[in-house]
């Protein structure tokens, strides 16, 4: 079941990541586009229609594998300098159209990703966090989470092939999440 599920990912990745996307190239310019914007504008329909894939060890790694898959072939770029806007949150078709974003973009994509790949959908969501000052500043960056007990329990920050325990996040302050279909403040 892995290879078949990472086959398809693998497959769906590299299919997308080629594709030109034709449209408009015009920067959409925006001061600050919320989540309930990224969630009204969000076509993704999960195709997945089998019992969900769990999520334990094997799941887990999975997971990484899909992540590392994503980013090796991702590139980070700022919002102001791809959108010219402080913050834009894309959808699933804007990041696979050039295979780049920031990290909530990222997280997003992966996010979608997973959905559609078969994980139950009460077990993910993008959070965002605020960071510990690594030069005086405080900083903000999203990642895609795993709950595997549900959004109740410990999480795992899941990032370019590697996934952290909630338990081990000494100064990463989580600030907001979503999913497809809810947004929470903590």
């Amino acid at each position: 079941m892995y290879r078949l599920v990472l086959a398809s990912i693998i497959a769906f990745i590299l299919a997308l990541s080629g594709c030109s996307g034709g449209g408009s190239s015009q920067k959409q310019k925006h001061d600050v586009l919320h989540i309930a914007s990224w969630q009204s504008r969000e076509t993704f329909t999960p195709s997945y229609k089998g019992e969900y894939l769990p999520i334990d060890a094997v799941g887990m790694h999975e997971i990484r594998e899909i992540s590392r898959e994503l980013s090796d072939r991702w590139t980070d770029i700022s919002d102001p300098e791809k959108w010219g806007a402080k913050d834009y949150y894309q959808t699933s078709e804007e990041s696979l159209r050039d295979m780049s974003g920031d990290c909530d973009d990222y997280a997003t994509l992966l996010y979608i990703m997973l959905l559609d790949a078969g994980y139950p959908p009460d077990c993910l969501a993008v959070i965002s966090f605020l960071m510990p000052p690594a030069d005086g500043e405080i900083d903000g960056h999203a990642d895609l989470c795993v709950f595997p007990d549900g959004f109740d329990g410990e999480f795992h920050r899941v990032f370019a092939g590697q996934s952290r325990s909630s338990l081990y996040l000494e100064g990463w302050t989580p600030i907001a999440g979503f999913t497809l279909d809810s947004y929470w403040l903590y």
